[in-house]
């Protein structure tokens, strides 16, 4: 359900009254017939019902026109400092490229009351390829509202001055209007510039040389906590078992040792056989042969046995 009503400037008053029904309208009031008009097929059973109650008819309109006006008034003078403060628009003028041309657009914002009227010119023909906003809310209780207009024309084949925007509000002097003229030769906010700003390549630079910079002092600092060289090791303590298991293997490496004999030379006396005088080496019986028997290619003599019996009584 909804009602209010209305006060112009002049005097005039409205008022209204009606009903809405999953999402669509229902039944509305007329006072002027004092009867309900329905908006669907499925209103005119309330119609119907509601029309002939007369008395109930006649105090909707009482309140639409007498209790609901008064309340408006009085609400007007507490806020008129609010309601009927004017505040004049603010105008900005932006264009861009498009495929077919461009697309300049006049924005005007900031405005009370919310009535305005915003339109392009080109002082000749008045055909032009236009696309109306809506008038919107601002935070601050303003308006705002744009038009955008579309050419097929390059903004090189224009010259300032060729269109221009005209706006009329109730808060401007004068004439009641103002006129902002397009100017192609205006920087395009939606084009690149072709290179980046200085500023933000000093930025870059700045920082790279920030983390240079504190990674050299990180490392510098690092090495002179750590005196330059390389960490020391400390030295594991030594398991005193692994200690007497290396000695026992030393030990029984000696007693191994000691039991073999080594191979040992003894001088004989031979016949000189064409050396020259040169004696002849006899191995020692190391007390791995049964006997001692002479070596193949050599023939026992009677000084030969007697120094082998000798040695072998030295040796035993």
């Amino acid at each position: 359900m909804m009602y209010g009503c209305e006060l112009d400037d002049d005097g005039t008053t409205r008022g209204f009254h009606q009903f809405g029904y999953d999402g669509d309208d229902y039944v509305s009031f007329d006072k002027q017939t004092l009867t309900w008009t329905a908006a669907n097929p499925r209103g005119e059973t309330t119609k119907m019902r509601w029309d002939p109650n007369k008395a109930l008819n006649l105090q909707t309109k009482g309140y639409l026109e007498g209790t609901c006006i008064e309340w408006l008034k009085k609400y007007v003078v507490y806020g008129a400092a609010t309601l009927e403060r004017k505040v004049h628009p603010e105008v900005f003028l932006t264009h861009k490229r498009t495929d077919s041309g461009m697309e300049a657009t006049c924005y005007v914002t900031g405005f009370f009351p919310r009535d305005i009227e915003v339109m392009w010119q080109n002082g000749g023909a008045r055909d032009l390829d236009i696309e109306s906003g809506e008038v919107l809310p601002n935070e601050d209780g303003t308006y705002q509202v744009k038009k955008t207009l579309k050419l097929k024309k390059k903004p090189e084949e224009l010259k300032k001055g060729d269109y221009s925007c005209r706006v009329a509000h109730s808060s401007l002097t004068g004439n009641g209007y103002k006129t902002i003229q397009l100017d192609p030769a205006m920087k395009n906010p939606n084009e690149p510039s072709g290179s980046f700003p200085v500023w933000i390549i000093a930025v870059v630079v700045g920082i790279l040389l920030a983390v240079t910079a504190g990674a050299g002092v990180f490392i510098w600092m690092k090495k002179k906590n750590s005196g330059g060289k390389n960490p020391k090791y400390i030295q594991a303590e030594k398991n005193s078992s692994s200690d007497s298991s290396n000695e026992d293997i030393s030990n029984k490496h000696e007693e191994m040792s000691e039991d073999i004999h080594p191979f040992i030379i003894q001088p004989a006396i031979s016949k000189q056989q064409g050396h020259g005088g040169l004696l002849e080496p006899i191995p020692a019986n190391t007390g791995h042969e049964a006997g001692n028997k002479p070596q193949a290619g050599h023939q026992p003599t009677a000084e030969s046995e007697d120094i082998a019996g000798e040695k072998k009584n030295c040796i035993s």
